[in-house]
């Protein structure tokens, strides 16, 4: 009994300076940062490799992903952290322009921090970060690809097709197949250069004016946008900016944005933040004043619905509607979508290409996300029906219009021979007196002859 317990005793002693050592080893030589006083820039080699890294330490709810490569070949990286395939989306983007390096620290913190004591969080939601979208331009220490072209603008603009591939460069293109491919409720684009988070549209309708763009999800955006800048003192006290948030079009007009893109496509709500303004930046100020705001837009994202739309015709496309917007969300193959919402009361419709319409009223809560079901009956029959129905009465129409203009024509025609008849009726008069008149002479003349003959008889 002794020996046993001694045994067991001599295991767990064992185990626990094998964890001990291994957790000195991690913060020794491992991918997690001390980002308190860390003043390196890690390159975009480190970056993988710490991608890498915290995939291999946290296997059961992050997941990296190759998205795209860049002009020159270097691989672009997604990091997909959270538990369950099908929970609502957030994406965290940075380094879009090549100069700006504070977001990616930014996010690298944000990823260990995620990870290490939050990972509770993400039973709820799936984050997915991209620390940097421009890996030649940060080599380079451009603004730009190495095609010189600004990917900021390089996306389609309102009046092109949304989905339009074409003339895109290679960091673009993962970037929008990303964006396919995942239904993201909300994303944030790190930004230099001020201290505001601007929101769509940066120029919805390419003007030349500088105008207020309003989106459908107008309130929305400021209520998400306030959710990140309510927790930087910086951002909400910009001094020119009410609560630190701006329009795009008021603040940077541009056409061809990325979060007009992303909004416009799929209904994400996308910001961009401006988080410094200047690129000699200390990421310990960076991490301190912007974890929170992280967080707390991380939650804001967790206020939305999950709509889940069941048609009996299964091969219907289905789509709906919060409230007043004109514009109805695709729920595309999956059957269910997430949309950002403002919380209340609101009336949510769903349709289909082949269903009936259906609307409810839905206490959208500002807690947690609000799941919804909508069971539509197919409107398939009721199409057939209506269509045969529109089929008879065309024809029957097609009749009546066809009688109708027998009738006229058969009208038409007595009309023409009466018509006829009386022009021809003083002619038919005068051949008639005619003739009368002829007979008349001709049985005088035959008189005449006859009383002609009787005297030469006489005589």
């Amino acid at each position: 009994m002794i020996k046993t317990f001694l045994l067991i005793f001599f295991i767990n002693f064992c185990l626990i300076l094998s964890s001990s050592s291994t957790e000195v080893n991690l913060l020794k030589d491992g991918p997690l940062l001390n980002c308190s006083s860390t003043t390196k820039i890690h390159t975009n080699d480190e970056i993988n490799d710490f991608l890498f890294n915290i995939n291999s330490l946290y296997p059961n709810f992050t997941k990296i992903e190759l998205i795209g490569h860049s002009v020159n070949g270097q691989s672009i990286y997604a990091i997909h952290i959270g538990f369950y395939e099908n929970a609502p989306r957030v994406k965290l983007v940075a380094n879009i322009n090549g100069k700006e390096r504070s977001g990616r620290e930014l996010l690298l913190c944000f990823i260990q921090e995620l990870c290490v004591f939050h990972f509770n969080l993400v039973n709820n939601i799936i984050v997915t970060v991209i620390p940097t979208i421009n890996p030649d331009g940060f080599s380079n220490n451009k603004q730009n690809n190495a095609h010189g072209v600004d990917l900021e603008t390089n996306f389609p603009r309102a009046s092109d097709d949304y989905e339009n591939f074409e003339n895109r460069e290679p960091e673009t293109l993962a970037i929008m197949n990303l964006s396919l491919n995942y239904s993201f409720v909300s994303s944030i684009s790190f930004r230099e250069g001020e201290l505001v988070v601007s929101y769509p549209f940066d120029n919805f309708n390419d003007s030349s004016q500088i105008t207020y763009s309003r989106s459908e999800d107008d309130e929305i955006f400021r209520d998400f946008s306030i959710s990140y800048t309510s927790k930087n003192i910086k951002l909400f006290e910009n001094k020119f900016h009410y609560y630190g948030i701006v329009n795009g079009a008021l603040f940077n007009p541009k056409i061809g944005s990325m979060q007009d893109w992303n909004y416009w496509y799929h209904s994400t709500i996308e910001i961009t933040a401006y988080i410094s303004t200047k690129s000699n930046f200390s990421t310990p100020e960076i991490w301190t004043e912007n974890r929170e705001s992280l967080f707390r837009y991380l939650n804001r994202s967790l206020v939305c619905i999950n709509i889940t739309i069941d048609c009996k015709n299964e091969n219907s496309r289905t789509f709906f509607s919060i409230g007043n917007d004109k514009t109805p969300i695709d729920t595309l193959e999956k059957g269910f979508a997430y949309k950002a919402a403002l919380p209340g009361i609101w009336n949510v419709t769903a349709d289909g290409d082949t269903c009936k319409s259906q609307t409810e009223e839905i206490y959208i809560s500002p807690f947690y996300i609000t799941n919804i079901y909508f069971s539509l009956e197919s409107s398939l029959i009721e199409n057939q029906i209506l269509t045969i129905t529109t089929l008879v009465i065309t024809i029957v129409l097609v009749g009546f219009i066809w009688a109708y203009l027998i009738i006229l024509k058969n009208i038409e025609n007595k009309l023409l021979k009466s018509q006829i008849q009386e022009e021809k009726q003083p002619l038919l008069n005068h051949d008639n007196n005619h003739n009368h008149n002829h007979n008349h002479n001709h049985s005088h003349n035959e008189g005449t002859d006859d009383e002609e003959n009787s005297n030469e008889t006489k005589k």
